[in-house]
């Protein structure tokens, strides 16, 4: 699935591409509660595509539940492994921000934005 998801989204076929990774979203997320070490980095990032995907069919609102839930894992993750995942947690907390303030939500923005430019610096001095 990640990689026909990949392929369509070259080809602009958004759409399907959302399709396909909201079903590999369903598939990771019934891995991750059999599994949860081992797949919840998975699901974590398929979240992340599907919310990308959101985002370029300008569906806003369905997009933010998703990258919350993503950040969320992410967040865990984070607490647990921070050099493999405070970078997709930065990314991911970015691009929340952007979400929300498309959705013109720009005061539940700017912390989290905040946060993303917290960890970028951290990144770049270690």
């Amino acid at each position: 699935l990640s990689n026909l998801g990949h392929t369509l989204y070259q080809l602009g076929r958004f759409a399907e591409v959302a399709s396909v990774r909201q079903e590999a979203v369903a598939i990771y997320r019934r891995l991750a509660e059999a599994d949860p070490d081992r797949y919840r980095p998975d699901l974590a990032a398929s979240l992340g595509h599907f919310s990308h995907t959101l985002y370029r069919l300008d569906r806003f609102a369905e997009e933010l539940p998703v990258e919350q839930e993503a950040v969320a894992i992410y967040r865990q993750l984070a607490e647990a492994d921070p050099d493999r995942y405070r970078p997709n947690l930065a990314q991911l907390l970015s691009n929340l921000g952007n979400t929300l303030k498309r959705l013109r939500c720009h005061a539940e923005a700017a912390p989290v934005e905040q946060e993303a430019v917290a960890i970028y610096r951290q990144l770049g001095r270690s």
